[in-house]
C-alpha cells in the first residue's frame, strides 16, 4: 500500500533508446523510493501517457519532479 505519489515529468522523445532510458530511470527511482511511494512517469510531448493523465490518476497528491534529459 502506498502513502505518497511521485510523478516524473519527462519531455518525451521519438528515440527508442531515450524512451527506454526514461523508463529505466523511473524504475530506479521506484526501487529507491520503496513500496510506500507510488512512482509514475508522464510525458509532456511525443510519448504516452500524458503528464495530465498520470497526475489525474495518482492515488495521492503527487510530488512532481522534472526529468528532462539531453544528448
Amino acid at each position: 500500500m502506498t502513502n505518497s505519489s511521485l510523478v516524473l515529468a519527462a519531455h518525451g522523445t521519438r528515440s527508442a533508446s531515450g524512451h527506454a532510458l526514461t523508463l529505466r530511470l523511473a524504475d530506479r527511482v521506484a526501487a529507491l523510493a520503496g513500496a510506500s511511494v507510488d512512482v509514475g512517469v508522464g510525458f509532456v510531448d511525443v510519448r504516452e501517457p500524458a503528464l495530465a493523465q498520470v497526475l489525474a490518476r495518482a492515488p495521492h497528491p503527487p510530488l512532481v519532479v522534472p526529468l528532462f534529459l539531453s544528448t
